[in-house]
């Protein structure tokens, strides 16, 4: 009997000596859990497994999301219960790990793990990363400059999860945003209703059916 792998099992890399291959994902590849076998991947939505900010995507408790749109999904904030505060979440729609780290303008990439940080959060509004509080390099080894460059960088690495805003992209797009966990929006039609659902879950409590072509992965 073959072995099922959850998402983020098909998403690491095969071990093997001077192996180059890249995984990925995408929309449109149909996933199932037990519950609901059969659904389409809308997107992704990155998160930091150490931010308070991403607790309403990474609570053990189902919480439902309060509207989403074509590239963001909007939650309650729970860092204040008391208040009506609500969190936007961008929505991208491929996932990869790729073997090679690219530098990213700093105010150009999503980064999860600073979406609360006053000095990023000033940085994402800028046009260009050479008018941003040089503090930004105390954040982290990735925060970079680079020689004959203006612009601040930042540096993925391997073992990071890359999203890209589209389906298709070439070999030069550069990742619009990079974190080190996600999760999964998933729609399917209500046998009921005849409405579009949407769901999010994380990639461990999903399986992989098919690609949009009907092509079976080997999970072997």
């Amino acid at each position: 009997m073959r072995e099922l792998k959850s998402l983020r099992d098909n998403l690491k890399f095969q071990v093997g000596i001077g192996t180059t291959a890249e995984v990925e994902m995408h929309a449109g590849m149909l996933v199932g859990t037990t519950l609901f076998p059969k659904m389409e991947i809308y997107g992704f939505i990155p998160v930091c497994i150490a931010d308070d900010m991403n607790q309403c995507l990474l609570s053990d408790v189902f919480i439902g999301y309060e509207a989403i749109g074509t590239d963001k999904i909007v939650y309650r904030d729970l860092t204040n219960c008391k208040s009506n505060a609500r969190v936007a979440f961008p929505i991208f729609r491929r996932i990869m790990r790729r073997k090679k780290s690219f530098k990213v303008p700093l105010n150009k990439i999503y980064l999860a793990q600073y979406i609360h940080n006053p000095l990023y959060k000033a940085c994402r509004s800028k046009l260009r990363a050479a008018e941003f509080d040089r503090r930004l390099l105390d954040l982290s080894e990735q925060i970079v400059e680079q020689e004959g460059e203006k612009d601040l960088f930042y540096e993925t690495n391997v073992s990071e999860f890359l999203f890209y805003r589209y389906r298709s992209i070439s070999s030069n797009d550069l990742p619009a945003a990079c974190a080190d966990d996600f999760r999964v929006i998933c729609m399917a039609q209500n046998d009921i209703t005849g409405n579009v659902d949407f769901r999010v879950f994380s990639p461990d409590d999903l399986i992989l059916v098919c690609d949009e072509i009907g092509t079976i992965p080997d999970n072997r």
